[in-house]
């Protein structure tokens, strides 16, 4: 076994690509396959599921990344002894995307921008991905999102896993339109209405398809939602604009106007409806400065947030 190969497994798991590992690294993509075909030849394993739609980490994949990535912390400590500063690695997988983590992120960063070396990373994946990156130590921490109800299974899937995991908020769901939207105008709150508006999905809220969104509730299910009328982004961004300038509207967190936006969003709670933002993490010495300093200012967006809906 070479450093090479383990630099190249450790590369294709993060980026879920032989390609985009190919591109990242430097490497022929051919150099890359090849080297670790050998590495699995000599573990006696595949650590790779190789699909149309890219690559799946094995079961025993993921227990030969773990340790990989502690071989590859352990060279680059050794590496930083010559440095007179060591780099500070920080990298968060969010399946939340909202303002309110880029906001704490951006925070964070500005914090250490006088630092003489540091990396911090912030990306989108699924719940899948996301958990296995913190296992493998490819990621310090992970935000999901689920509803109240399917929290306890994910609880169970992640405690699987031996992860850390501690509740960051619940918060309401909502139904988000704009202001002077005609759902407004009678005033009792018969979300049925909404059936004659357009829906827009963010494709990575809750899941990748508008069924699991339909059957997000097990006890109230989305009747409200006309999956003929369906708009689906995958840029959170691109749906607040299409709801803020339209009869359309979205689902989830309230959402905290903006100084330059000339247009308010209205929430309202969906009643016994709740949105819960978890923490995944590895109880890691080497990035618990940052760990807890990123949650502190998570905790005070949201604060922010919620103080300013609530006056």
């Amino acid at each position: 076994m070479k450093i090479n190969q383990i630099t190249y497994a450790l590369t294709v798991a993060r980026t879920r690509s032989f390609s985009r590992a190919s591109k990242e690294l430097f490497v022929s993509q051919p150099s890359i396959s090849s080297a670790i075909s050998h590495l699995e030849d000599e573990l006696g394993f595949q650590i790779f599921e190789r699909t149309n739609q890219g690559v799946n980490i094995s079961d025993k994949g993921l227990l030969f990344l773990e340790h990989a990535r502690n071989i590859q912390t352990e060279l680059d400590e050794i590496n930083d002894l010559s440095e007179a500063a060591p780099l500070i690695k920080f990298r968060i997988g969010n399946m939340f995307k909202h303002s309110l983590v880029r906001n704490a992120f951006s925070e964070l960063c500005l914090c250490y921008i006088d630092q003489p070396r540091f990396h911090f990373s912030l990306y989108t994946r699924s719940k899948e991905e996301i958990i296995e990156d913190v296992y493998i130590n490819q990621t310090q921490l992970g935000l999901l999102i689920t509803n109240s109800e399917n929290k306890k299974d994910l609880l169970k899937e992640i405690s699987k896993k031996k992860l850390s995991c501690q509740v960051l908020r619940e918060m309401d769901m909502n139904i988000n339109v704009r202001q002077g939207h005609p759902f407004l105008e009678q005033g009792d709150m018969n979300f049925n209405r909404l059936y004659q508006y357009p829906f827009v999905n963010y494709s990575l809220s809750y899941d990748h398809n508008i069924n699991s969104i339909l059957n997000f509730s097990n006890n109230v299910p989305y009747t409200f939602i006309n999956p003929e009328r369906i708009i689906e982004v995958d840029e959170i961004q691109a749906r607040k604009e299409i709801v803020l300038s339209s009869d359309a509207f979205s689902m989830g967190v309230a959402y905290k106007r903006q100084k330059e936006e000339k247009n308010a969003m209205v929430s309202i709670p969906l009643p016994n409806q709740s949105i819960v933002i978890l923490l995944i993490m590895k109880n890691d010495r080497r990035v618990a400065k940052e760990l807890n300093h990123f949650i502190e200012l998570l905790h005070a967006q949201i604060d922010s947030t919620l103080t300013q809906l609530t006056q």
